[in-house]
């Protein structure tokens, strides 16, 4: 009783000071609960108003602004309508980047230590539906310097949309193992296109030297220990001199082109030692008969019906067939280190991908309060969300159908949330399609949840205002 006196009397002070004050300025003052994880009276300026607080981890940095605390007051919203219990900081009382000698700042994580996914970062925009705390990702800064060339077309990547002037990748880390992130392309097309005199100039790759001999060569699977500036190298080569044309030809293994066009192509041309792009500059005749500049540059982009692209390896089988994988699942771009130097074939590899995800597809997002027993996967630990898609891959030859008994985990287990209802698996968005233990697979399947609102429903009734329906 004592101390709710104290409080009132606290309380009753507060509200004559700032009535005073407010005659001078603008001042905000919130009074949050006995609850230590919202308690705090602010007046500095940030975010004052009852919130879910949210401490920031600078992990060894030095904070730009303190206090290293915020609270998430502003309604989260899902196509323009507030998610009950859900807020979010904003971009006005987010605290500024920290800083750290030798080091770069990524951005905040709900991960403690990086695992390179997009859905731990954690921005103004984040739901926040219960106390957390997020850290600062720390990473090194890579430059690229055309050393000669202007590489100032080349800013922007039209497919991945991320500036070719620099890379930030997490320490000792690497670019093609950092999600969402790719290497720059072989620059010597555009070069070609700015200079036709410079033809017989050759990009020999990225070095962190100016020099043209000596140094390291640098490519997307080199680990980047420190912040480090790299160099074109172009190396001088009479095209009417190059070595020998070597042909490599794609087996499709079943396989289809993914788009019905007359310049695709199951072989390249390249010259012997040559990456694909090199080999199209020192030789712009070969390959030309593939009118499209990026279907000109990679492997064919194929399809299998319900099979999923599994890579282009050097036999057949992929990793059963004793062979060495050239590209990656979905992927048909040329690794700059494929230099044949003789005619060979590479075969497509099919396999079929069981998806399964607690997605909420409807909102597409994890729903609040998600628990799924026996299906955690603790390398992925947040407190946002502990769960992501299970991907369980067999290869085509798997006899089929494919049945739950062939899974590692079986059927999976329901899982439940905090504001919605599990109502069942579906193989599509809108439950048309319903997963059982009964259900079995012929083919590649993506998986969801499908949920329903359950609590805190809010009705939205549109008055067509004399208007008509259609």
């Amino acid at each position: 009783m004592v101390k709710n006196r104290v409080l009132s009397k606290s309380l009753a002070l507060l509200i004559v000071f700032a009535m005073l004050v407010s005659l001078l300025s603008v001042i905000t003052i919130s009074v949050y609960g006995e609850n230590d994880d919202m308690v705090g009276i602010e007046m500095s300026g940030e975010l004052s108003s009852t919130g879910i607080r949210v401490d920031f981890d600078t992990a060894g940095g030095e904070a730009g602004q303190s206090p290293l605390y915020r609270y998430a007051s502003i309604p989260f919203e899902q196509g323009g309508i507030p998610v009950p219990g859900s807020y979010i900081i904003g971009a006005t009382y987010m605290p500024s980047p920290p800083t750290k000698t030798h080091f770069v700042f990524r951005h905040w994580s709900l991960m403690p230590t990086c695992i390179n996914d997009p859905s731990d970062i954690f921005t103004e925009d984040s739901e926040v539906f219960e106390p957390i705390t997020v850290y600062a990702q720390w990473g090194h800064r890579i430059v690229f310097d055309g050393n000669g060339i202007t590489l100032g077309n080349l800013d922007v990547d039209p497919i991945y949309d991320y500036s070719y002037a620099s890379r930030i990748v997490p320490r000792n880390g690497t670019v093609n193992a950092t999600m969402g992130m790719v290497w720059p392309i072989d620059p010597e097309r555009q070069v070609i296109n700015i200079d036709p005199d410079r033809r017989p100039w050759v990009f020999d790759g990225w070095y962190d030297t100016r020099e043209q001999t000596g140094g390291n060569r640098f490519d997307g699977d080199t680990p980047i220990e420190n912040n480090v500036m790299l160099f074109a190298r172009w190396i001088r080569r009479d095209p009417d001199l190059v070595g020998t044309i070597i042909q490599v030809t794609f087996d499709f293994q079943g396989g289809v082109f993914a788009h019905n066009s007359a310049h695709n192509s199951n072989m390249r041309e390249f010259v012997s030692g040559s990456t694909l792009d090199q080999s199209n500059s020192l030789r712009p005749d070969i390959n030309a008969h593939i009118t499209d500049f990026w279907t000109r540059r990679n492997a064919p982009n194929i399809r299998n019906g319900n099979f999923s692209f599994g890579g282009w390896w050097t036999a057949p089988g992929g990793p059963y067939g004793g062979g060495v994988a050239i590209t990656t699942r979905a992927n048909t771009s040329l690794s700059s280190n494929f230099r044949p130097t003789e005619p060979m074939t590479l075969y497509a590899y099919w396999e079929i991908r069981i998806s399964i995800s607690p997605l909420h597809t409807q909102l597409w997002r994890y729903p609040p309060g998600l628990e799924w027993p026996g299906w955690e996967q603790p390398i992925y630990f947040s407190s946002q969300s502990r769960y992501r898609s299970w991907d369980f891959y067999f290869p085509s030859t798997h006899p089929l159908p494919i049945t739950w008994d062939d899974l590692p985990l079986g059927f999976p287990t329901d899982p439940s949330a905090s504001t919605m209802k599990f109502l069942g698996w579906s193989n599509d968005c809108c439950f048309l399609n319903p997963v059982t233990v009964d259900t079995v697979f012929y083919g590649s399947s993506q998986i969801f949840a499908f949920w329903e609102i359950e609590k805190d429903v809010l009705v939205i009734n549109f008055d067509a205002n004399g208007g008509a329906w259609w």
